[in-house]
């Protein structure tokens, strides 16, 4: 899926995070964690934001529409897309488990982890 490692991840497309999930996904390479779910929650939190919908945004996205504002949604496509993961859909729903695949991918990478 990828070749890149924390390393990578943190250092050449630090541009591609805001800075709260650069700073949780710093602690967890430095803690040695290795769970692929809870990096995946980590970086990719936008896939989870439909689980906070009020009722009105449950509607939209049933009819179609995403709920979250168009600039975020651009700015977590932009994010996905340069590191290989499936962008959101037009509601905001990510599709297939690329995220996951991501996670798993940088977490087997990186040299501090080889023993997986």
């Amino acid at each position: 899926m990828t070749n890149l490692t924390f390393n990578d991840l943190l250092n050449e497309h630090r541009h591609l995070l805001r800075d709260s999930t650069y700073v949780k996904v710093f602690d967890f390479y430095v803690s040695g964690r290795t769970n692929a779910s809870k990096l995946q929650e980590l970086l990719f939190g936008e896939e989870t934001d439909w689980m906070y919908d009020s009722s009105w945004d449950k509607s939209e996205r049933a009819k179609g529409k995403n709920p979250m504002n168009q600039e975020y949604t651009d700015e977590m496509n932009k994010k996905r897309i340069a590191l290989g993961v499936s962008p959101l859909t037009k509601n905001g729903y990510s599709t297939g488990d690329s995220s996951k695949k991501f996670c798993e991918a940088i977490i087997r990478n990186s040299p501090k982890h080889s023993d997986l």
